[in-house]
């Protein structure tokens, strides 16, 4: 019989040192190098950045408080460039990886946790967030630091229930989607019966403890979010009523999360790409990517189905893991049928580590040299994704640096500058005064004309441009705001364009305004 390589936990602190310098490698490099986008500037405006930081940023932040108050104090000391605020990330993302490991030794499994702790280390997923100012990569650590309390709970541990209230604390506060974790351990734990009686004193007692804690924050959710959503209404939300009609919950959603746990957003077709999919439903978007995605689909898919069975079969402590594997990715779907949040993958960031543990398990299970085989299939799309993460400007995020250089170096006093979409990472971080006229520069956009017909705004542009011999507009992100595209096309029906300068995600068009003196 071969012999099989069986490491134990007390031997393995030397790999667990190399997977976790090299997962600081990947999540420090280029860190600094793609644009804030609208999403991280949301965070700088929470984390008042620039200015002082006060109750109601913390209160009122259902995004991320705790991450966004670690975020200001890390800004204070190291500084605020791009790379220096995400490094905030980085570090998590490196934390997460040691912590991973710590808290799969219940399993005892050692083998198969290096392997996860590996996997994770390199994760394009993982590494997509670990270089984000959002609080989803602090969200994953705490769900993964609570579930290890949570297990040691069950073996007794003193303390183990107080440190797993905190952990879930910390993690509601980074982001409230940590409540599908709680979720998914309450239901692994109704699911032992009466062999789990001794436990529910102490996890309802962390849960209550934990809620009279977020009591503000449930406040300010209740009113903000479920009041108006309709959500605890009996009948049906119809689509068009919800936030983003159709595609508020997408039938495609709960297959595409597992696939970005699988590979994340930079294999495949891009963002950019996926949203002309969904609205025109033109597959030739997906043809050129056809064949990898399928590999990626084949390999991981059987990894993670082989890795649940197992974890089903190594009994409650498995079974922890495989539920939250599963229930937080249904969760999630099934608020954003209720009106709550518009479906997206990362608001089920608390089954990912689970997932990744699934992935590793079935990876260990089907022997050594079948292991080696199926870790390769799984690391092949793995790579590819990571280096297109760091090369590929098509999966980049918008560039905002690149066009706010631009329109510095070429707008002047007189002129207008104006938004078919949102301007928020220009007033948040690269242009912060750019809402109050900068050097006789005018600013407007179409959220300052109002709620009304597409029509009236158009008009309101006219109105607005009236005296401006030239106008630049910026469009970034004008599918919220302009679906159809009527801003660009009336652009070039009443107003020449005398240039058009393209960055990722971006675009600035130079008008010149016939009717100036009108």
């Amino acid at each position: 019989m071969t012999p099989s390589f069986r490491p134990s936990f007390q031997g393995s602190g030397r790999f667990l040192l190399v997977l976790t310098v090299l997962a600081a490698v990947l999540r420090f490099y280029r860190a600094g190098t793609q644009s804030i986008w609208v999403d991280e500037a949301e965070t700088i405006k929470y984390a008042a950045v620039f200015g002082p930081y006060t109750w109601s940023h913390f209160v009122y932040n259902l995004h991320g408080a705790s991450y966004a108050a670690l975020l200001h104090l890390w800004s204070h000391v190291f500084g605020t460039t791009e790379f220096a605020l995400r490094s905030l990330s980085a570090l998590l993302g490196t934390l997460t990886v040691p912590a991973f490991f710590w808290a799969l030794r219940p399993l005892d499994r050692p083998r198969t946790s290096l392997v996860a702790s590996g996997l994770l280390a390199i994760h394009p997923f993982h590494v997509w967030y670990s270089q984000e100012l959002r609080g989803y990569v602090l969200l994953i650590l705490c769900v993964i630091v609570a579930t290890g309390f949570l297990l040691r709970a069950r073996e007794g541990h003193p303390r183990a229930f107080l440190y797993y209230g905190m952990a879930n604390a910390l993690g509601l506060l980074s982001n409230l989607a940590h409540v599908f974790a709680l979720g998914s351990h309450g239901w692994a734990q109704l699911l032992r019966g009466r062999k789990g009686r001794g436990m529910w004193r102490g996890l309802v007692l962390s849960w209550v403890g934990t809620l009279v804690l977020l009591t503000p924050w449930i406040i300010v959710f209740w009113q903000t979010q479920v009041r108006h959503s309709g959500a605890l209404e009996p009948r049906p939300i119809a689509k068009e009523e919800r936030i983003r009609g159709e595609t508020s919950a997408p039938i495609y959603g709960v297959p595409y999360t597992y696939y970005t746990f699988s590979v994340g957003y930079s294999l495949g077709p891009s963002l950019r790409e996926l949203k002309v999919l969904t609205e025109s439903l033109d597959l030739s978007v997906l043809r050129p990517h056809v064949p990898i995605v399928v590999f990626a689909a084949l390999a991981f898919g059987f990894a993670a189905l082989v890795g649940m069975v197992r974890l089903w079969r190594l009994g409650p402590k498995g079974r922890v893991w495989l539920w939250l594997a599963i229930l937080p990715v249904f969760l999630v779907y099934g608020t954003a049928l209720r009106n709550l949040k518009v479906f997206n993958p990362r608001y089920a960031a608390a089954a990912f580590p689970a997932y990744v543990l699934a992935i590793s398990e079935g990876i260990v299970a089907v022997g050594r040299r079948r292991s080696l085989l199926l870790g390769l299939a799984v690391l092949v799309p793995t790579g590819t994704s990571l280096a297109q993460y760091y090369a590929d400007p098509n999966y980049a995020k918008d560039d905002l640096r690149g066009a706010t250089e631009f329109l510095k170096s070429e707008i002047g006093p007189g002129e207008l500058l104006f938004f078919v979409g949102i301007d928020h990472p220009l007033h948040y971080y690269y242009w912060r005064d750019v809402r109050e006229d900068p050097g006789g520069i005018a600013h407007s956009g179409l959220q300052y004309l109002g709620s009304v017909s597409r029509e009236e705004q158009l008009e309101g542009f006219d109105r607005s441009a009236i005296g401006h011999g030239t106008i630049y507009v910026l469009f970034v992100r004008e599918h919220w705001e302009d679906p159809e595209g009527r801003f660009r096309r009336h652009f070039e029906e009443n107003y020449e364009v005398e240039e058009k300068a393209v960055f990722v995600g971006a675009e600035v068009w130079k008008l010149r305004n016939p009717g100036a003196g009108g």
